[in-house]
């Protein structure tokens, strides 16, 4: 079981990086491949088999739901992305998913947006925010970089939420109604998502 599962993961990986040799432009100051290797060595020690085969049956549909908004190659980076930054931590790849799109679905998760607010990158982190995180604000256009600021937010916001995830998902906004909004929003791409996973369960 725990060899199946490393070897899943391996197609998944390296199906979405070698993809993204033809759309490196999209993805400026995009680290080397080497990141995702070391990721993928973490499931030497990951334990649980069972939250690790959950882990990796969101990621189709997580591509499937990014394609919606950016091209299949961009979608399955993304995706993986999601994958490998939250190994080791209290999230699902779906929680770390449903932001970006939340974020910058309409924007086609681009990795040089910039809300008028100046938040920047596929996870829209403020300066001072990607700064706190140990990063500088021009960071955040590096998808990975960006992701890893976007993780220790949320981690941050976890706690000040008591470990409510919903709630530390609008504090990832703000506050007031505007947050709340944003809380639906996510909660609904949250759906569309699993809605896919149901998909893939009943063709499979």
């Amino acid at each position: 079981m725990r060899t199946t599962i490393i070897f899943s993961l391996l197609l998944v990986l390296v199906t979405g990086t070698n993809d993204m040799a033809s759309v490196k432009s999209d993805i400026p100051g995009r680290e080397s491949n080497a990141s995702f290797v070391q990721d993928c060595l973490l499931i030497s020690t990951y334990e649980n088999n069972t939250a690790l085969a959950e882990r990796l049956n969101q990621i189709p549909a997580i591509i499937t739901v990014f394609a919606r908004r950016t091209d299949i190659k961009r979608a399955k980076y993304l995706a993986n992305l999601c994958f490998a930054k939250t190994l080791k931590t209290s999230f699902m790849p779906i929680d770390l998913a449903e932001i970006a799109i939340a974020e910058t679905g309409g924007n086609r998760l681009s990795s040089g947006a910039v809300s008028r607010c100046g938040a920047l990158g596929v996870w829209q982190l403020m300066p001072e925010r990607a700064i706190s995180h140990g990063f500088k604000p021009a960071d955040m256009t590096n998808d990975e970089k960006c992701a890893t600021a976007a993780i220790e937010e949320l981690t941050l916001k976890l706690k000040m939420a008591s470990g409510n995830i919903s709630k530390a998902k609008r504090l990832y906004c703000g506050t007031g109604s505007e947050a709340r909004v944003y809380e639906s929003r996510v909660q609904g791409f949250r759906q569309e998502i699993l809605q896919e996973m149901l998909k893939n369960q009943q063709i499979g």
